[in-house]
C-alpha cells in the first residue's frame, strides 16, 4: 500500500488521452491546492476537474496499475491501495482504523460521486446514536456524506439516514446544498419520491432521517442484467415521471435525474431520490443556483443544462428521463467522450443515433418516445412530466407511440438552447439561420465533423419528430410575423396579407412534401406535418385538403413500393437461375401475391418463367444422378441429388424425387453390399468377434438374398475360424487350470465365446465353463499343499493327503493326476 501518485499521468499520456502540457498543468494545479493539515488531491482527480479525464479513464489506469484509491471513513484521508483485492483488510495509515475492501472502490468524482463499496469493520458511526436514530449499518459514501442504514427509535422503523461529512461541513455552500436537498424532499409525499422523515443537528453533525428502500439502482440493474426489455423500460420511466411531475407542480425541477439515482422496490415500484441538485423555482432559494454553472452528470443533461444550470425548466427533467430510458434499452448513453468537456460539446451540437441503431431488435415506437423526450429544442418536447408518462404507459401496455406529436401551447414562449459561445469561446451568440431546403435535404458540407455512428441518419427524425419539430416552427413563424407586422403603422402595411403567415408556409412544406412522398419514412414526415397543422391551426381552411393530400400520397408511395417490390423479385429470379434456388424464389413470390393480391398481374409472369427454369435445371440433374449411379460414383451420385431438392417446386417433380431417392438407395446397397460386406468379415477375422459378423451377414443374406452368392463364401471363412477357435482356446483352457493361471483360463472362455456360432459350439462352451469353474477351487487347494510341502518338506504326508482327495474326486483326474505327478 502506498500514497504515492505513481505513474497514472504518464501512462494518461502513453495511451494518448492527454497531452504533456495537460499533465504539466495537473501538476501545477496538484501543487496549488496543498495546504497545511490537509491532504494533498490526487492527481487523477485534479485530471477529472480540469475536464482532461474522465471518472472511467481514471479507472481504468488505475486498474492498469492494479491501484485503488480508497478514502478513510474516519478521518477522510485518501489513499491508494497497490495489488487490489477484495477482502484484504489494512489499517488507515492516519488514524489507523481498520478496514476491509468488499468489492471495486471509486473515490474520482465527475460532478456527483458514486456510492463507494467499502466496508468498515469498526466505522465509528456504526452502533451509535444520532438524534433519534440508531446507526446499524454503512450503505454508501456520496458527494457531500455518507449515508448509512438506521432505525428510528420511537417508532422502530428502518431508515436511510444521510449524514454531512467532516469536510464538507466546512464548506458554507455544501451545507446550504445539504438543507436544500432536506428540504425540498421534506415538501413531497408521493409515492414515486423517496420521502423525508426529519431533519437535524447532533453536534457538528448534520443530517436528515428518510425513507429506506430495499431494492436497487436502475442503474445496477442495467449493469448487472445488460438491457432491459423496452415495454419493462418504459414502465419504469413511466413511473418515474410521475415523481417530476409532482415536484414541476410544486415549484421544484430535480436537474439530475439518471439511472443512479432511480430505485426500484422488491415490489416494483420506482422511487426518485437525491435531490442534492434540486432546484427551487423562487428567487429567494436561486442564489445557490449561479448563471453560467454546469451542474448535474453530464452523460443525462439536456442541451439546455450544458450551457447553464440556471436556465433549466421542467423539459430539461424530461430530457434527462428519455437519456435514462434509452440508457436502460440499449446498455449506453446517447453521448460518449473522453471528458465530460466532450461529452457536453455533443449534448449541445445534438444528433445522437436512434436507440434501433444501437440495438437493431429495438422497436420503431421507443425511436419515437425518446425522439419527443430528448429533442434537442425545448419547445420540440413533451412539455410537462405528466404528458410523457401517459405516453410511456401507452407503449408499455400496447407497444404504441403517442398518437400525436407534443408541442409547446399557442402563445407560448418558446426557448431555444443558448448557442455555443459558452462551451467553444469563439463563436457568436447569435443564433444561425434556419437551413434552407437545399441544405436540408443535402449531403454532407465539406469539412462538416463526423458524428456517432448512426446520427446522421436520424437527423430528420421521421415521424413523431417532425411534428414536434414542425409544430415549434410553425409556432415561432406566426408569432414572429404578427410581432414583425403589428410594430408597422397601420399606413405602412397595406400588403400583410400578400406576406406567408405560419399557417401558408407549413401548408406549403405540406403540398412540398406530399409531392416528393415516395416512401415510408417520407411519409411519416407527411402525417407528422398534417398533424401539426391540425393541432397548431385548428381552423385552417386547408385542413379539408389535408386528407384527399394524404389519401393521394399514400397511393403514390404504395404504387412505388410495389414497383420496387416486383424489381425485387426479378432479381430473386435471377439469383435462383444462377444458384438453383428456384424452391425458396417461388416462395417468396407467392408469398407476396398472398400478401398483395395487387401483385398478381406482374407476379404470374415472373412464377411461369420460374417454373420453365427450374424443369430444365431438375431433368438435368436427375439424368447426371443416374449416370453416376452407375458408373459406381454413389457419392457424386448423392451430392447431385442434393442440389434436386431446392429446385423442386411442382407436385410432379416431388413425386420423381422420391423415387429417385428410392432406386439410388436400392442400387447403393447392392452395389456397396459385397464391398462392405468384405471389410468387416476381414475384421472379424483379425479381432476374433465372429459370432457378431456372422450374424450381422446371415441378416444381411435375408434382407436381400441377391448377396447371397457373394455372402456365402464369407460365412464359410468364419464358421471354419470358429471351429478352429475353438480347438485352440480348449487346449488353452485346461492349461492354464493346469498352470492355475485364472486369467488365461478367463481368456479362453471369453474367446470362445466370441466363436461360438452353432447351437453345438454353444452348448460345448457352456459345458466347458461348468467343468472350468468346478475345478478352479480344486486346482487351486492343490496348488497351496504343493507350496506347504516345498516349504515344510513334510512331501510324504502332503501326497498322502492329496491322493486321498484325487481318490474321491475321481471325475477330476484330468487335472489332479498331472498335479501329483508334479509332486512326486
Amino acid at each position: 500500500m502506498t500514497s504515492a501518485v505513481g505513474q497514472i499521468g504518464k501512462l494518461a499520456v502513453r495511451r494518448g488521452w492527454i497531452t504533456e502540457a495537460q499533465l504539466s498543468e495537473a501538476i501545477v494545479k496538484q501543487a496549488a491546492a496543498e495546504k497545511p493539515g490537509a491532504t494533498l488531491p490526487f492527481l487523477g482527480e485534479v485530471l477529472v476537474q480540469l475536464g482532461y479525464l474522465t471518472n472511467e479513464q481514471i479507472q481504468s489506469l488505475l486498474g492498469e496499475q492494479q491501484k485503488k484509491i480508497v478514502q478513510c471513513p474516519g478521518c477522510s484521508a485518501r489513499f491508494n491501495v497497490v495489488g487490489f483485492r477484495p477482502g484484504v483488510s489494512f489499517h488507515c495509515p492516519k488514524c489507523n482504523k481498520s478496514l476491509v475492501l468488499a468489492g471495486k472502490v471509486s473515490n474520482i468524482r465527475v460532478n456527483r460521486e458514486s456510492p463507494v463499496t467499502i466496508h468498515q469493520k469498526d466505522d465509528p458511526l456504526v452502533g451509535t446514536t444520532i438524534g433519534n436514530f440508531r446507526v446499524t449499518a454503512k450503505l454508501g459514501q456520496g458527494g457531500m456524506g455518507a449515508v448509512y442504514r438506521a432505525v428510528q427509535i420511537n417508532l422502530d422503523r428502518p431508515v436511510a439516514l444521510k449524514i454531512l461529512s467532516a469536510d464538507a461541513a466546512r464548506s458554507q455552500d455544501f451545507v446550504d446544498r445539504f438543507l436544500r436537498e432536506a428540504k425540498a424532499a421534506a415538501r413531497f409525499n408521493h409515492p414515486n419520491i423517496v420521502q423525508v422523515y426529519d431533519a437535524g443537528r447532533d453536534g457538528e453533525r448534520l443530517y436528515f432521517a428518510m425513507e429506506f428502500v430495499d431494492g436497487e439502482s436502475l442503474m445496477g440493474l442495467v449493469e448487472r442484467q445488460g438491457p432491459i426489455e423496452p415495454r419493462r423500460a418504459a414502465r419504469w420511466i413511466a413511473d418515474a415521471g410521475r415523481a417530476p411531475a409532482y415536484a414541476h407542480g410544486l415549484g421544484v425541477i430535480h436537474r439530475d435525474i439518471k439511472p443512479d439515482n432511480l430505485l426500484l422496490t422488491k415490489e416494483g415500484q420506482v422511487k426518485l431520490a437525491d435531490l442534492g441538485l434540486a432546484k427551487v423555482e423562487d428567487a429567494a432559494q436561486n442564489n445557490l443556483t449561479m448563471t453560467g454553472i454546469v451542474m448535474g452528470t453530464p452523460y443525462y443533461m439536456s442541451p439546455e443544462q450544458a450551457i447553464d444550470s440556471s436556465k433549466v425548466d421542467a423539459r430539461g427533467d424530461i430530457y434527462s428521463l428519455g437519456a435514462t430510458l434509452y440508457r436502460l434499452v440499449t446498455g449506453t448513453v446517447p453521448y460518449t467522450g473522453r471528458t465530460p468537456t466532450e461529452i457536453l460539446v455533443k449534448i449541445h451540437q445534438g444528433g445522437f443515433p436512434p436507440p434501433s441503431k444501437v440495438r437493431p431488435s429495438l422497436p420503431k415506437e421507443i425511436d419515437d418516445l425518446v425522439a419527443c423526450m430528448m429533442a434537442h429544442a425545448p419547445a420540440a418536447r413533451f412539455q410537462d412530466a405528466s404528458t410523457a408518462a401517459a405516453a410511456l404507459d401507452r407503449f408499455a401496455s400496447t407497444g404504441e407511440a403517442p398518437p400525436a406529436a407534443p408541442v409547446a401551447p399557442q402563445g407560448a414562449t418558446v426557448e431555444e438552447p443558448p448557442g455555443p459561445a459558452p462551451f467553444m469561446g469563439g463563436r457568436p451568440e447569435t443564433p444561425s439561420p434556419p437551413p434552407t431546403e437545399q441544405e436540408t435535404t443535402g449531403g454532407e458540407e465539406e469539412g462538416e465533423e463526423e458524428e456517432s455512428p448512426g446520427a446522421t441518419a436520424w437527423t430528420r427524425r421521421p415521424g413523431a419528430l417532425a411534428a414536434c419539430a414542425a409544430v415549434a416552427l410553425a409556432l415561432l413563424g406566426g408569432i414572429a410575423m404578427a410581432l414583425r407586422d403589428d410594430d408597422k403603422p397601420e399606413s405602412d402595411n397595406p400588403a400583410r396579407t400578400e406576406t406567408p403567415s405560419g399557417e401558408q408556409n407549413l401548408w406549403a412544406q405540406i403540398t412540398r412534401s406530399a409531392g416528393a412522398c415516395a416512401t415510408r419514412d417520407q411519409m411519416k414526415d407527411l402525417e407528422g406535418l398534417c398533424a401539426s397543422l391540425r393541432i397548431a391551426f385548428p381552423d385552417s381552411p386547408h385542413a379539408a385538403r389535408i386528407e384527399p393530400t394524404l389519401e393521394a400520397a399514400r397511393a403514390r408511395v404504395t404504387a412505388q413500393e410495389r414497383a420496387d417490390r416486383v424489381t425485387q423479385l426479378e432479381g430473386l429470379l435471377r439469383e435462383a437461375e444462377a444458384t438453383g434456388a428456384y424452391f425458396a424464389a417461388d416462395a417468396r413470390m407467392r408469398e407476396a401475391m398472398a400478401n398483395d393480391a395487387a401483385l398478381t398481374g406482374a407476379v404470374e409472369p415472373l412464377l411461369g418463367r420460374l417454373a420453365r427454369a427450374a424443369q430444365v435445371a431438375f431433368n438435368g440433374a436427375l439424368t447426371e444422378v443416374r449416370a453416376k449411379a452407375a458408373s459406381g460414383d454413389f457419392d457424386g451420385a448423392w451430392g447431385t441429388f442434393a442440389t434436386l431438392e431446392p429446385m423442386t417446386v411442382t407436385e410432379a417433380q416431388g413425386t420423381r424425387l422420391a423415387e429417385l431417392r428410392a432406386w439410388l438407395e436400392g442400387t447403393a446397397t447392392h452395389a456397396q453390399g459385397t464391398a462392405y460386406h468384405r471389410v468387416r468379415t476381414d475384421a472379424a477375422l483379425r479381432k476374433g468377434n465372429l459370432a457378431e459378423t456372422h450374424a450381422e451377414l446371415l441378416a444381411a443374406k435375408e434382407a436381400d438374398p441377391s448377396l447371397g452368392t457373394a455372402l456365402d463364401p464369407m460365412l464359410e471363412q468364419i464358421e471354419t475360424a470358429a471351429r478352429s477357435a475353438f480347438g485352440t482356446q480348449a487346449e488353452r483352457l485346461r492349461a492354464g487350470l493346469l498352470a492355475g493361471d485364472l486369467v488365461a483360463v478367463d481368456a479362453a472362455l471369453a474367446t470362445m465365446e466370441a466363436a461360438a456360432i452353432t447351437t453345438g459350439q454353444r452348448a460345448d462352451l457352456e459345458a466347458r465353463r461348468a467343468w472350468a469353474e468346478e475345478r478352479k477351487g480344486l486346482v487351486g487347494r492343490f496348488r497351496a499343499r504343493i507350496r506347504e510341502a516345498v516349504e515344510t518338506g513334510q512331501y510324504k504326508t502332503v501326497h498322502a493327503d492329496l491322493a486321498l482327495l484325487a481318490g474321491q474326486n475321481a471325475p477330476l483326474a484330468d487335472v489332479l493326476d498331472p498335479l501329483l505327478e508334479e509332486l512326486a
